[in-house]
């Protein structure tokens, strides 16, 4: 069976398909050039397809047929230009025709048969050069993905060594011995050779495994035989003996040796994803007693999800084989390998790539039928993550990440196309490089920067944020004279100003994204660029309007322009009928940019921000807007902004605005209506996760909330007229239940005459926040699964319930009850054994903080509270807080002078002190733990002297940062203590000489520390001696 297949595969369809397109066919019939030259470039073009199979296979051990592929590969890319300039003229010809009755094509034209002469030149040469090399049509058919193994066995290499695995092992056992529901399958899912099959070995044959399950079987299946196969492999294996017989035989034998056992089956190296295959074959496995399990590895995320009843376990990267891309298919192969643009450890977005991915034309068309290309190129994106390619971000929840095996894996496959501009390669360039980013910093510039002169055939040119700084004048000027980019990324290059009018002559640009440049206007040549289809101006706040003439753009896909100043959208927005991302929309004044040209733009979804809707002047311009059907929308907000006489017309405005009952979010700010349209809270809008309603001075009621069942998050804020909180809350509620079922977040916030109190059930709410409600009566909620209270500008009665056991956070600030608060949490005395974190700012009413009354708690911060006394109500002193690791106090004056003898927590690791007046010496001599890890100085006016005598025993101590000490004079004669490995020194006048390399006074005390910075410039220290 065929698996995987040539790179080149997916590219040559994209030609198949230009070939035959209309705007191709039609351009050369209307300017009567030879269409034979086309079927010949089809038929070579076919005859090259046919090895380029066997080709892939033998440039592996054959560098000549390497040599031939990557000769191949550039005539294709020379070709595919040439059709992409074809599809364009003829394009803009169909545009322009109107201008001038003189051909707009004869230069083109001219060229046009020439170029193609000479391309089925290089095609017939290297056609010609298949004997030699040995290629033949069809000649290599690529086995199943793991037929090139040897078959598993259960036995672990006990000679070799297991390094690393530990943790998983242990992750694994805890899942196995616990599972007590039913029959269990707990897929292992990762890259190939990762380490699945040793990982299930070492869990194979734990001591505890064979004291838990009474049947064990291991049987390989990487052959991807039959589901009778595997069948028979598992009673075999279960049995020891041999079995033959049909199918159903097989099922009832096995299911009677199982019937009553508690085993543990593993299935090594799984591919078959087919639901009604597993459903068969795990249907005699459902006679084995509770506990019973089924461990499987597998590549392939997809197969996990069908098979698994307990969360994948992803297995992280200790090592890589480059087997798990041969196997791809070539239209994945070659969306891969472009990632190679991607520095180590870079997070990028599924939305980044796929449109990139559009932009070179890897979305193949042929295979899309009715689906669109951004639905096709997630689907190409969740393969490479199922089959562990792509990683989700531990930073960016939304984001991805390559292993960096992988990524060096996509740059090894990639080489002569695709390269990554940093430190640490060579800066030779070749000639045949098409997708280029520059990651650059300091080192080798201007060698580097020289380099991009050889790249004349540039496809791609990404800068990455943190290389801006170093991109030139003519850096930029040399990129605009690569005709050929399709790719232009000049990101957070905060240098650039205005985009020259030779932006227009980039016939073939697709992806444009001038994010948080300092771009103040787009050139009007730009909207000559007819194939253009992703344009992003994010946090482009110097631009201030959009061409006229951007309707021309009639392939516009992706529009972003949040966070720009825009004041108004050009007039022809309408005619962007392809757009399918429009991220802002600015209603102008009287005959300027009007709402109801959203009408024809179907196909727009993600997310929407209506901005300025005070402008609509007649509510039918609402209404033709369409949002109603607009069902690919998913989050919507609405912004009013200035006030209105008519409330009359702010909600009939509103009232036509009515979405598409698929949103997911809502947001409404500075609505100036009475009142809400009967559709916000109606029960239609059941997929309603996330709801903000803001500014709204004049409504002095709440629509009907309780009736979206799917609202998790819910922010209410400045509706400074509202008095009750949608009747009670539940008389809303059309069914037999309780309001807000999965309510997770709560916000109100400046809502002074709010009184109502909350509701009394929230079983979902993990997040409580109530800011600037004066009048509102808190009575915290029965919520099982809460962790984080927030209560903000004097919410004057709180009544506490018992919280559930889980961690909480508590967050309190400018809250004049304070004192109150923590009195009924004594009283209440299971509420504050939970608390794991407070934060309380800006309570000057709060003279004692009763540290003994949290005995878990881990982190306490505590911020201007000015009268604050004491850690401790109690007289009892000397007790210790073996719990307390993190304290912050910042600028609680009468505070610190309590804590000048020790400090109540013998187990802290981070302490900072901030705003600590009068203060000439510190720290005190055993004031500090010798646990301590992080020391940070803070604001202290009248220091001059470190004391070693309290920082001598501070044995752990990794990280000290001095800050604003504009007094201290010199640091410790003795220095610091030896584990220090990080040293900040900031707005201290008097230290910054005697820091000095070299030559400051106190540089010797301070030499040996690795991590130095002196008002945040990093010093560069020897290394410290063994």
């Amino acid at each position: 069976m065929m698996v995987g297949g040539s790179i080149l595969g997916a590219f040559l369809q994209v030609l198949f398909d230009r070939i035959a397109s209309r705007e191709v066919l039609d351009f050369f019939r209307g300017q009567k050039l030879s269409v034979g030259l086309l079927q010949k470039l089809n038929t070579m073009l076919i005859y090259v397809s046919g090895v380029l199979d066997d080709a892939e296979e033998k440039q592996i051990t054959k560098p000549s047929v390497k040599l031939w592929l990557d000769e191949l590969k550039d005539a294709v890319y020379v070709a595919d230009d040439l059709l992409d300039e074809v599809a364009y003229e003829s394009l803009r010809s169909e545009l322009e025709s109107h201008h001038s009755s003189i051909s707009v094509h004869q230069p083109f034209k001219i060229e046009l048969e020439a170029q193609l002469r000479e391309i089925l030149e290089r095609l017939e040469y290297l056609l010609n050069q298949r004997d030699g090399l040995g290629l033949r049509e069809g000649g290599f058919v690529r086995e199943n993905p793991s037929s090139s193994k040897l078959p598993s066995t259960s036995l672990v290499d006990e000679f070799g060594g297991v390094y690393g695995r530990d943790a998983d092992r242990e992750a694994i056992m805890e899942l196995l011995l616990e599972n007590g529901n039913g029959v269990g399958v707990i897929p292992i899912v990762g890259m190939g050779g990762v380490g699945k099959t040793t990982l299930a070995q070492l869990v194979y044959n734990d001591r505890r495994v064979e004291d838990c399950f009474n049947v064990k079987a291991w049987v390989c299946v990487s052959q991807e035989p039959s589901i009778s196969k595997i069948t028979k492999d598992i009673l075999e294996e279960v049995t020891g003996g041999t079995f033959d017989g049909n199918f159903n035989q097989l099922q009832l034998e096995l299911k009677g040796r199982l019937k009553g056992k508690k085993f543990l089956i593993v299935l090594d190296d799984v591919w078959n994803d087919k639901y009604a295959d597993w459903d068969v074959l795990r249907r005699p496995l459902m006679t084995g007693v509770p506990g019973s399990v089924v461990l499987v590895t597998t590549r392939n995320e997809s197969v996990a999800s069908i098979m698994q009843t307990v969360p994948i376990y992803n297995l992280k990267g200790l090592s890589c084989d480059d087997s798990c891309y041969h196997y791809l298919p070539s239209h994945l192969k070659r969306c891969f390998a472009y990632c190679a643009i991607f520095p180590k450890d870079y997070d990028f977005e599924k939305d980044e790539l796929v449109y990139l991915w559009m932009a070179e034309g890897f979305i193949e068309q042929q295979s899309r039928g009715n689906k669109l290309m951004e639905e096709l190129g997630d689907e190409y994106f969740n393969d490479l993550v199922s089959r562990s390619f792509f990683q989700r971000s531990s930073v960016d929840p939304t984001g991805y990440v390559m292993h960096d095996l992988i990524n060096d894996l996509a740059k090894y496959v990639s080489s002569e196309f695709c390269f990554r501009l940093d430190c640490e390669d060579s800066c030779k360039i070749n000639g045949r490089i098409r997708h280029l980013s520059y990651a650059i910093t300091e080192c080798n510039l201007a060698q580097k920067l020289e380099s991009i002169h050889e790249a004349g055939f540039l496809r791609t040119f990404w800068l990455f944020d943190w290389s801006s700084y170093f991109v030139t004048d003519a850096t930029f000027n040399l990129l605009l004279t690569r005709k050929r980019l399709r790719v232009l990324s000049l990101s957070h290059l905060r240098t650039l100003t205005e985009l020259p009018d030779s932006i227009g002559h980039l016939k073939h640009l697709r992806y444009l994204n001038l994010s948080a440049t300092a771009i103040q206007y787009l050139p009007a040549t730009l909207c000559g660029v007819y194939n253009m289809q992703t344009l992003i101006l994010h946090q482009c706040r110097e631009l201030v309007q959009l061409p006229n003439n951007l309707g021309r753009l009639i392939n516009l896909r992706h529009l972003d322009v949040r966070e720009t100043n825009l004041q108004v959208m050009p007039l022809q927005m309408d005619k962007l009928t392809k757009l399918h991302v429009l991220t802002d929309f600015i209603i102008g004044r009287g005959n300027g940019s009007c709402i109801k040209m959203l009408g024809g733009l179907q196909h727009l979804g993600g997310q929407l921000n209506v901005w300025k809707l005070q402008h609509v002047m007649e509510a039918q311009d609402a209404l033709e807007a369409n949002l109603k059907v607009k069902k690919y929308l998913k989050q919507l907000n609405f912004m009013w902004d200035g006030d209105t006489h008519d409330s009359v017309h702010e909600r009939t405005v509103l009232e036509q605005l009515q979405p598409h009952t698929n949103i997911q979010s809502l947001s409404i700010v500075g609505y100036r209506g009475t009142r809400f349209p009967d559709w916000v809270g109606n029960s239609a809008f059941s997929s309603i996760v996330a709801l903000k309603l803001s500014g709204g001075q004049h409504c002095n009621t709440l629509p009907p909330l309780g009736q979206l069942v799917s609202l998790s998050d819910l922010s209410i804020a400045a509706y400074v007229s509202v008095e009750t909180s949608m009747l009670s809350w539940c008389e809303w509620i059309p069914f037999d239940g309780e309001a807000f079922p999965v309510l997770e977040k709560l916000y109100f916030r400046h809502c002074p005459n709010l009184k109502k109190a909350l509701p009394s059930h929230l079983p979902s709410l993990s997040l409580l926040e109530v800011e600037g409600c004066q009048q509102l009566g808190v009575s915290l909620p029965r919520a099982p699964n809460i962790c984080k209270i927030k209560f903000k500008d004097d919410t004057r009665d709180v009544q506490l319930v018992k919280l559930p056991s889980e961690r909480h956070t508590l967050m309190i600030d400018r809250f004049n009850s304070v004192d109150t608060l923590l009195e009924a949490m004594e009283q209440m005395g299971g509420f504050s054994s939970t608390m794991e974190r407070i934060e309380i700012r800006n309570c000057s009413s709060l003279r004692s903080f009763p540290l003994e009354l949290f005995p878990g708690l881990k982190a306490l911060i505590l911020t201007r509270c000015l009268n604050l006394e004491t850690l401790s109500a109690s007289e009892v002193t000397g007790s210790n807080f073996p719990c307390l690791t993190c304290l912050e106090i910042r600028e609680c004056p009468k505070l610190f002078s309590s804590l000048q003898e020790t400090m109540p927590a013998p187990n802290l690791t981070r302490l900072l002190l901030m705003g600590c007046l009068g203060v000439e010496s510190f720290p005190g001599k055993r004031l500090l733990p010798s646990t301590l890890t992080i020391l940070k100085i803070w604001d202290f006016p009248s220091l001059t002297s470190l004391d070693w005598e309290g920082l001598q025993n501070l044995h752990s101590l990794r990280e000290l940062q001095i800050c604003n000490c504009p007094n201290l004079k010199c640091l410790p004669e003795e220095g610091f203590p030896l584990n220090l490995s990080h040293l900040y020194v900031s707005w201290c006048p008097l230290l910054e000489q005697r820091c000095r390399p070299d030559d400051g006074e106190d540089w010797p005390k301070i030499a040996h520390i690795p991590e130095l910075e002196i008002n945040f410039q990093k010093i560069t220290t020897l290394e410290p001696s063994a």
